[in-house]
């Protein structure tokens, strides 16, 4: 298959949309997570058994919030380096119509042996371990971080 087939392009033109689209959605997590906190902060300062509370009811959409958007940083990445792989494979004349389907497959049997048990046991630490190198990226840590110190700081003067 070569680089200008109609569907190699379209499949670039879709991958590289969806990559776009985890983007837009990291961002409208980060919208929504200063709508929201600020307006428990708003109720906050009109109600005195909130202001008890505060830091506790902020943290609840924060850390959602917070992890939406490592997920949706960790499907980017995932998406982004199985372009870069096809890319990569694409450009070195390899044969790509078999794998133009198989990205981000990664469907396992599921029959009850211990192969399959460990297989899952892996994955599930590979989605942790993206989650967590998502977590400590610059685009998550010092926003969610700097909004936790602050709703922290903010609780400790109330």
């Amino acid at each position: 298959m070569n680089k200008d087939n109609p569907s190699v392009i379209a499949h670039i033109n879709m991958m590289q949309g969806i990559i776009n689209r985890m983007a837009e959605n990291s961002k409208s997590c980060k919208q929504w997570c200063i709508l929201v906190v600020s307006a428990i902060l708003t109720l906050a300062t009109k109600d005195t058994d909130i202001q008890s509370r505060l830091f506790v009811i902020c943290l609840v959409p924060l850390v959602m919030f917070c992890f939406l958007d490592c997920y949706y940083l960790y499907l980017e990445k995932r998406f982004r380096d199985g372009m870069e792989v096809f890319v990569y494979r694409l450009n070195n004349n390899e044969d790509v119509g078999k794998m133009i389907f198989r990205i981000g497959k990664g469907s396992l049997d599921h029959t009850h042996n211990a192969c399959s048990i460990e297989l899952l046991c892996l994955k599930i630490l590979g989605v942790v371990g993206g989650l967590l190198r998502s977590f400590i990226s610059l685009s998550v840590l010092p926003f969610y971080g700097c909004l936790a110190l602050l709703l922290y700081m903010l609780d400790n003067l109330i």
